[in-house]
């Protein structure tokens, strides 16, 4: 499983949600984390807002870094939809490893 939410299958119009648990490093390192959306996004991990896309823009790709021990951080993912054709990716990349989505090994609830 990796994080991979598809949420054109979802039948409302409009709505927002928000993703909350954990997210596990393994690695101490400088982390870059990605969005690629239309509508409003945000992403903290810990205190921290790493990614905050706010508005209607064209499709875009948001990124932000952290330095993060080696543990376990809370991470919180908001995202809304406000037009038809919405879909958010999230993903991250460290000096380890190449971009890729946040899968099941990294993503506790």
């Amino acid at each position: 499983m990796v994080f991979l939410i598809d949420i054109t299958s979802i039948e409302e119009e409009y709505y927002a949600m928000e993703i909350t648990g954990y997210l596990k490093i393994d690695k101490k390192a400088t982390y870059t984390f990605f969005n690629y959306a239309v509508d409003p996004a945000q992403i903290s991990i810990g205190d921290h807002v790493i990614i905050s896309n706010e508005g209607l823009n064209a499709r875009q790709e948001r990124r932000g870094r952290i330095h993060l021990d080696e543990g376990m951080y809370p991470v919180r993912i908001v995202m809304v939809k406000n037009t038809p054709y919405a879909n958010q990716q999230v993903s991250w990349c460290s000096n380890y490893f190449d971009q890729i989505p946040i899968n099941s090994e990294n993503l506790f609830h």
